[in-house]
């Protein structure tokens, strides 16, 4: 008798310690399931409506606007007329605040007498940080009022008389366009210091 007493006993410790360890064990894995399906922070990023998520993003920048004229056909660059692009970072599908740089290629302006300025749109708030290129910031508190920055790209064709030859050849091309490669490159803002590029 006494040893059927013992026997269950030690089969109800037995089960006692297997459910405590089940039991920890089930809430290492539910704890385990709940870090991995923290749902991460959104990354979107466009620059006028085009999206450019992930860290770096190469394109052409080729649709200019050029101010009205009453001897060059259309939408066309022509010697003595402005035209500009602006570019429109909208980070308004992301989580976090953002840092953006955006480099401008203006070796690939073959004619001399056009020039290409940057222009900001956005009130001081974009810095010069190398020779042609640009940094921003747009906090998160900024990104959940639909805040955007804006780069506006301008160009001029000088008319030059010494360029006239090199203007002619543009001139007979169907269709010529300006051209001008742009990297942008995209992080999320960590704080991390923003030095200008040395005046003059």
């Amino acid at each position: 008798m006494k040893k059927s007493f013992y026997a269950l006993i030690f089969l109800l410790t037995c089960l006692m310690g297997a459910t405590s360890i089940l039991h920890s064990y089930g809430l290492f894995e539910t704890e385990g399931v709940a870090v991995t399906e923290q749902s991460l922070g959104k990354w979107i990023i466009k620059i006028n409506d085009v999206d450019i998520t992930g860290t770096q993003k190469d394109i052409d920048v080729d649709n200019f606007y050029y101010e009205d004229s009453n001897v060059v056909e259309g939408n066309k660059i022509a010697p003595g007329r402005k035209g500009y692009v602006d570019l429109i970072l909208d980070p308004s599908e992301t989580d976090v605040s953002v840092l953006y740089k955006i480099a401008f290629d203006f070796s690939k302006l073959e004619n001399q007498a056009i020039t290409a300025s940057i222009e900001d749109m956005t009130g001081g708030n974009i810095i010069r940080t190398g020779e042609n290129e640009y940094t921003g910031v747009i906090k998160l508190e900024d990104i959940k009022k639909g805040v955007t920055n804006t780069i506006r790209v301008n160009v001029i064709w000088e008319n030059k008389e010494e360029n006239n030859e090199v203007d002619s050849e543009i001139g007979q091309t169907v269709d010529a366009t300006i051209k001008i490669p742009v990297s942008i490159n995209v992080s999320q803002y960590t704080q991390e210091e923003i030095v200008p590029y040395p005046a003059g």
